[in-house]
């Protein structure tokens, strides 16, 4: 589900724009000497994206970066490190680095740079003639969610105005007092007349490891729309009566986009996935998950593992489904168990596979068999389908009861839907649509409910 969309060229010219462009002022021998060591901050916002960039120059000649460009199509993360020089007397950086965007090879950059003042350095990249004012980090604030903390009077003198870069994660007001919204991190821009400090302010939220998308179900897709900083450009997949779509300008260390299904006739959201970087801490997120919600089972799969949790939201069942084989977090709410699945036998094999969200495939066709997990509903976990192979008609449709659900649990919906026949092995008829039901057992012990024809 993670798809490399930033190719080597835009992602290094993205680089050097990030790094380098601004304004600089004059050489001027007279003015005091300010430490390039410490954290430094270059931010830019298009109203379309976001560019942050955050490096730490040390005392040692190494340094770290973290570039992050943000948009409603692009979420990316890059971490890079290397070493630098730094000729105080010609006011030059030189700047050695490997990383994934130039394919894990070795890059070199130069550039001329003045501070303003202690708080201020401006860098002018010769070769690609772009400049950029860079905020040193001064401190960094540790907070948790509904938290509240005014900034302290020695960041800068005289502070005239401020300014979060994450509304989402952390707000300031006028007097400088910031409120802790959402776990995630924020840039404080803290401004005098002639300087610009940062605080950074990390928020910890002890019961959302991640960003937890529970909080997108059951609502319309156009008012969850409206929270994001930009109004996403969703990718976007048409399946059955649902739409799929993606987002991606979620700013959090751990989730890289979050894909949300909805339904196109009320247009309300009845799944939601978060794709995971690779470096989410599952630890961390499993015992949160564990402490919130109803642990059912876990599974080994290849490469990893998948954990299930049942909870509920506004009266309806959600089911979740963690798997650390592909870094997902799938949340699916419940409909009606039984209706949702009821009348699959009446559509055709092309219709089944999307109203399940998935794809029919060369080997499903040839071999007349199709076999989908389901997540979400209360009664049943799986759907086979038989149908042949070259008309493509439907032969039958088996659901199979999730563990512990018997025939006792399930016949008193069928005998109100369908005709009773009297007749053990196929109990219950619909005439109309020549559609008969019998139940039966797997070899796993569980309970199947077969729809075939006449």
């Amino acid at each position: 589900m993670k798809t490399k969309r930033l190719l080597f060229v835009s992602l290094m010219a993205l680089l050097a724009m990030t790094m380098f462009v601004g304004c600089s002022k004059d050489d001027d021998s007279s003015e005091p000497e300010y430490a390039l060591e410490g954290e430094w901050l270059e931010y830019n916002s298009s109203g379309e994206m976001e560019l942050y960039q955050v490096t730490d120059y040390s005392k040692s000649g190494s340094f770290k970066m973290l570039l992050v460009w943000v948009s409603a199509q692009n979420n990316e993360w890059q971490n890079m490190s290397g070493k630098y020089s730094y000729d105080k007397v010609n006011n030059s950086l030189l700047l050695n680095y490997e990383t994934e965007i130039a394919g894990n090879k070795n890059v070199t950059m130069s550039f001329k740079i003045s501070f303003r003042d202690a708080y201020t350095m401006s860098m002018y990249d010769e070769s690609m003639g772009d400049k950029t004012d860079l905020y040193r980090i001064v401190a960094t604030y540790n907070m948790t969610v509904g938290q509240e903390k005014k900034i302290e009077a020695d960041v800068i003198d005289n502070p005239v105005s401020y300014q979060s870069t994450a509304k989402r994660v952390a707000t300031v007001d006028n007097a400088g007092t910031i409120r802790a919204i959402k776990r995630g991190t924020s840039y404080i821009l803290v401004k005098s007349s002639t300087s610009t400090a940062v605080v950074r302010v990390v928020v910890t939220d002890p019961e959302n490891v991640i960003d937890d998308c529970m909080k997108y179900l059951g609502r319309n897709i156009n008012e969850v729309s409206g929270e994001f900083d930009f109004r996403p450009t969703f990718d976007s997949q048409l399946q059955g009566n649902d739409m799929w779509v993606r987002a991606y300008n979620v700013v959090d260390e751990y989730t890289m986009d979050v894909g949300l299904f909805y339904n196109i006739r009320d247009n309300k959201i009845t799944a939601a996935v978060a794709d995971l970087r690779e470096t989410a801490k599952w630890n961390d997120i499993i015992a949160s998950f564990n402490r919130k919600y109803e642990f059912i089972n876990s599974m080994a799969v290849e490469g990893g593992t998948t954990y299930t949790y049942d909870t509920e939201k506004d009266g309806k069942k959600v089911q979740i489904l963690l798997d650390t084989s592909d870094n997902t977090v799938m949340y699916v709410l419940g409909s009606d168990s039984y209706e949702q699945l009821d009348q699959l036998i009446n559509l055709s094999i092309e219709e089944i596979a999307n109203t399940l969200g998935v794809e029919l495939d060369e080997d499903d066709i040839e071999s007349g068999y199709l076999m989908v997990d389901v997540y979400g509903n209360d009664i049943f976990d799986q759907v086979t389908v038989s149908f042949d192979s070259e008309t493509k008609a439907i032969q039958y449709v088996s659901l199979t009861c999730k563990e512990g659900i018997t025939r006792a649990h399930i016949e008193g919906w069928y005998k109100e839907h369908y005709n009773e026949t009297g007749v053990e092995q196929i109990p219950y008829v619909n005439e109309t649509l020549d559609v008969f039901i019998s139940f039966s057992q797997n070899r796993r012990g569980r309970t199947t409910v077969m729809y075939a024809r006449f």
